[in-house]
């Protein structure tokens, strides 16, 4: 215990003196991250310098935000121009573009990837660290006060002079461009409802009668098969449910999902046939004591063993396929539990929530014509016929 308590104390002295390293680093501008942000690349010395080609993409950025252009209508410019996206502007340089798949950017940038281009005060020159800290070693790290962020004017090569900065953030503000929020939007579909198109996950936007999901990627594309797809929230809840609980009737109204009576007696007869097989063995082991002590002779002794290992070899045989079946039968009947157990929550909730589509669902695919494909956790759930 006391070790314990040393090797804790001693964890936390360390952790502490790193953050403490870390910390100092970064109030004297030496602190980087390994990746640098679009617009730089990182020199021999280590510090920011300024890649050419990227930089004309952020100030052809800002200067289309400041004729008050919204974050889509740069994306259509930027489609227009066939900038590539960030990702694939790194793959082109040879570097990582992280685990985004790039086959689905077809040179269209994100809104979100747009906005934050535009509130990266970094792109003035500015050094900015600390922004997110961790409570806790391996926790995810949190967006920190910006009274707690380390600024430093005038570290790096500026690519957008603070006045740009500064009139563009006044447009965003007066377009209605609100910081993210701390506390994510729930809904039962969250995470889950994406285009089958481009594979990209469906924006969600609060409609003047209901809420509706769009390919907001595509918006910038006219020619995309999902320019303009949309699908009402409301709608596509009530056709999920009705599928889920179209069958969900179906497994209550089935008396038995397997024929289970005779599992019992089953499992007795395995049980006597495991018996069997080790009585055997045991002769077996008590007939060669007798040849061993010249109690019986040798030909006694082969024709019994012989008759023995027959018995126990067919034994051995109906017991592994007693055994398979019974298994089968015992998989089966949990199976058949857990359907009916679905089954009956999805007749107490009585609408599509989110307990429900983390339960059954994995993916929902949406196509241009109002088809669906579901993809679902639960297979034999959807599966099970009467």
């Amino acid at each position: 215990m006391v070790g314990l308590i040393i090797t804790h104390s001693y964890s936390k002295d360390l952790s502490n003196k790193v953050k403490s390293a870390k910390r100092a680093r970064m109030q004297s501008g030496k602190y980087q991250h390994k990746a640098c942000i679009y617009g730089y690349k990182k020199g021999l010395d280590g510090r920011l310098e300024i890649d050419k080609i990227a930089a004309e993409t952020v100030k052809l950025i800002y200067s289309l935000a400041l004729e008050s252009k919204s974050p889509l209508d740069i994306v259509k410019a930027l489609y227009e121009r066939k900038v590539p996206t960030p990702g694939e502007y790194s793959a082109s340089k040879g570097l990582k573009g992280g685990s985004y798949d790039l086959s689905r950017s077809r040179s269209i940038w994100s809104g979100e990837a747009i906005k934050n281009v535009l509130r990266e005060e970094r792109y003035t020159g500015t050094y900015i660290a600390g922004k997110y800290e961790t409570k806790e070693v391996g926790g995810k790290g949190r967006l920190a006060d910006e009274s707690k962020w380390v600024k430093i004017p005038d570290h790096h090569p500026a690519i957008i002079s603070k006045e740009t900065f500064e009139q563009v953030q006044v447009l965003r503000f007066r377009a209605g461009c609100k910081p993210r929020q701390s506390t994510p939007r729930q809904y039962a579909l969250k995470g889950k409802i994406f285009c089958g198109c481009c594979g990209h996950a469906l924006d969600r936007s609060n409609g003047k009668k209901s809420p509706s999901f769009s390919c907001y990627y595509s918006r910038a594309v006219k020619e995309a098969d999902c320019n303009a797809l949309k699908v009402n929230e409301n709608e596509i809840e009530i056709f999920l449910f009705d599928v889920i609980s179209k069958q969900a009737q179906v497994i209550i109204g089935i008396d038995s999902l397997g024929n289970m009576a005779d599992l019992p007696l089953r499992t007795e007869q395995q049980v006597e046939y495991e018996k069997r097989i080790e009585e055997c063995k045991e002769l077996k082991c008590s007939l060669y004591e007798k040849y061993v002590l010249g109690d019986i002779g040798e030909d006694a002794y082969k024709a019994e063993k012989a008759n023995i290992d027959t018995e126990l070899a067919q034994l051995n045989r109906i017991y592994e396929t007693v055994k398979a079946e019974n298994a089968t039968m015992l998989a089966a009947k949990t199976s058949d539990t857990k359907r009916r157990t679905i089954a009956e929550s999805v007749t107490e909730i009585g609408k599509l929530n989110r307990q429900l589509v983390d339960l059954l669902i994995d993916k929902v695919l949406v196509y241009p014509g109002n088809r669906v494909d579901v993809v679902w956790k639960v297979e034999d759930f959807v599966s099970a016929k009467i």
